[in-house]
């Protein structure tokens, strides 16, 4: 509740009024490629007292919260941005499972319901049929069965679960729209395609609009869908007024609760071997190897662990990185006393997930963390007296431990920002014993053993002959054109800015002859030289920034005129990089 209205209290501060949040999906399939770790967890009456809970906190924020997926996306494999999904269940399943937690919400009073493009032949015989367009499962089931009263919502209409049906009907692309108006939503919305008065609008518009005017029921349907939208705007005029007696700032008392929120949802999945909490003994040990991937907050991470050793590695896992790991392993390994009296320190091993499921390989970070996880637990399998001493990290996304090895201390956070780590690692290496006693994940996941089976991922393939001769590019060997300036100037700029202050234009034509190691290094005293294939152009990171501190990052080979996201080269910046520029007289 209080994480709801804390939320909504920061939304509303810059105009927002209504949220198409929480799910109350219940994700009792591991391997939904959608929903994953946007869902409560794998019991239906948890998920059910979870969203109903965020629900009011939301309404006393003043800001209107949506419910979704109705009847619900947590059973698929399919993702219904790309595809149909159908669940096939029972109706006393679905009323068991995925109906629950949308009851509960409707028996207190929720004010929108999004549904879901789903086909669900228990409610519904017809084939083929989403539930966005079923009358049966919208205005039967969901209104006069579960009692529903508020503002049906659909998912976005520009998704193919929807759209190729609807194709299948009109070749008009308003034909989406009249088929989930005609099943009883009243907000009809398109998330990525659509602009006021531009393009389709106006097709849609007057489609819609004729249908309208050529028959008496459509139109019904429309006038009580505006009815049901104008009551909703009402009341949200009213939710504001109310909520100005409570003013939407930032708090202590805010900043409190994200502290505790992260610090309480540290999971200790499994501990054989009693390495947890690791205490300050081992934490500040040059006998700890920390093998933490970039994306998450360094800064918070080594200051957790003062003296530890420290390797790191970009989320994609280039070669060099792998290497570099590898290595480290292998020199820890070395250091360590052959007395089996003697403590042989810790292996703290963090991967970071941040795909909604990983099975939906949107990156390669997943895969290839899975990779070198793997190839970690081979070498120290080798040696099954240092494999006990490893704490396993799984950052901001569980799902991931379906495939990962079977390290014998697991522990799960559940974000990767500078508050999350910082409460993460409090947790794990000051808390008291009770405070860290294994408990279950909200989500119900088949945890590997030694042996990887079947249902999860197979073992990842090695990349061993794929990095055998990988390495950190040379300085070339003629050494830059002599026209050629590397230049640098304040975190931030651009390097159209540097070489402009220089009298000089940015000439992006170089930037594969400044982008290595050797040239980085005689203009930056670098804590480290790092490949990061993020990146659009070499660079050093600011002392003080929570990814890469100091760091100095080259890109391998930078193969075109376009950086990050689409920005030229010349003209990409960041706040917290000092970019180091190519720049030739203009």
């Amino acid at each position: 509740y209080e994480y709801g209205r804390e939320y909504g209290k920061n939304i509303r501060s810059t105009g927002i009024n209504m949220v198409f949040a929480p799910c109350m999906d219940v994700n009792i399939e591991p391997l939904n490629p959608v929903i994953g770790l946007r869902s409560f967890g794998s019991d239906p009456a948890e998920v059910g007292r979870m969203g109903v809970a965020v629900m009011q906190g939301f309404l006393a924020s003043g800001v209107f919260p949506t419910l979704k997926h109705f009847p619900g996306h947590g059973r698929t494999k399919l993702d219904s941005h790309v595809a149909l999904p159908s669940i096939s269940a029972s109706v006393d399943s679905l009323e068991k499972t995925e109906l629950l937690p949308f009851q509960k919400a409707i028996d207190a009073g929720v004010p929108l319901i999004m549904a879901g493009h789903l086909v669900v032949p228990a409610l519904d015989k017809k084939p083929g049929w989403p539930s966005t367009f079923s009358k049966t499962i919208l205005s039967d089931r969901l209104r006069k069965q579960m009692g529903f009263r508020g503002i049906l919502v659909t998912d976005s209409l520009s998704m193919a679960g929807a759209k190729k049906v609807a194709a299948g009907l009109s070749s008009s692309p308003g034909e989406v729209f009249l088929q989930s108006l005609l099943a009883g939503n009243d907000l009809l919305m398109d998330s990525t395609s659509l602009h006021p008065g531009v393009g389709d609008w106006n097709v849609i518009f007057t489609y819609l609009a004729t249908k309208a005017n050529g028959d008496a029921a459509i139109l019904k349907r429309l006038r009580q869908a505006a009815a049901r939208v104008i009551a909703l705007r009402l009341s949200m005029h009213e939710a504001r007024q109310r909520a100005r007696a409570d003013p939407p700032t930032k708090t202590v008392e805010g900043e409190k609760l994200v502290r505790e929120l992260y610090a309480r949802s540290t999971t200790v999945v499994r501990d054989e071997n009693a390495l947890l909490p690791l205490g300050k003994e081992h934490a500040n040990s040059k006998d700890t190897l920390l093998i933490i991937p970039n994306s998450l907050n360094v800064k918070e991470t080594e200051a957790a662990f003062l003296g530890a050793r420290v390797v790191h590695f970009s989320p994609n896992v280039p070669c060099t990185d792998r290497s570099r790991v590898e290595q480290a392993i292998q020199d820890w390994l070395a250091d360590r006393p052959d007395d089996e009296s003697v403590d042989a320190g810790r292996i703290v091993l963090a991967v970071h997930d941040f795909n909604v499921s990983p099975m939906v390989l949107m990156h390669t970070v997943y895969k290839e963390q899975l990779e070198l996880a793997w190839k970690i637990y081979g070498i120290l399998s080798e040696k099954p007296r240092f494999l006990k001493k490893v704490v396993f990290a799984s950052v901001e996304n569980p799902y991931d431990l379906i495939a990962m090895p079977a390290f014998p201390t697991i522990a799960v956070a559940f974000g990767s920002g500078g508050e999350a780590m910082k409460m993460f690692w409090e947790r794990l290496v000051h808390s008291n014993k009770n405070e860290l006693l294994p408990r279950a994940l909200p989500v119900d996941l088949p945890l590997l053993d030694a042996k990887m089976p079947d249902y999860a991922s197979k073992h990842p393939p090695s990349r061993d002959a794929e990095c055998a001769h990988a390495h950190s590019p040379a300085a070339p060997s003629s050494g830059l054109p002599k026209k050629v300036e590397a230049r640098f100037g304040s975190a931030g700029e651009s390097c159209e800015t540097v070489c402009v202050a220089a009298k000089k234009v940015c000439a992006p034509q170089y930037f594969n002859a400044i982008n290595t190691c050797d040239v980085l290094r005689t203009k930056f005293s670098c804590n480290e030289c790092l490949e990061n294939l993020g990146m659009d152009q070499p660079a050093q990171v600011k002392q003080s920034a929570s990814r890469w501190p100091g760091r100095c990052l080259f890109t391998s080979e930078l193969k075109t005129e376009v950086g990050f996201h689409g920005v030229e080269r010349c003209m990409a910046k960041h706040p917290d990089t000092i970019r180091l520029c190519p720049c030739v007289p203009s």
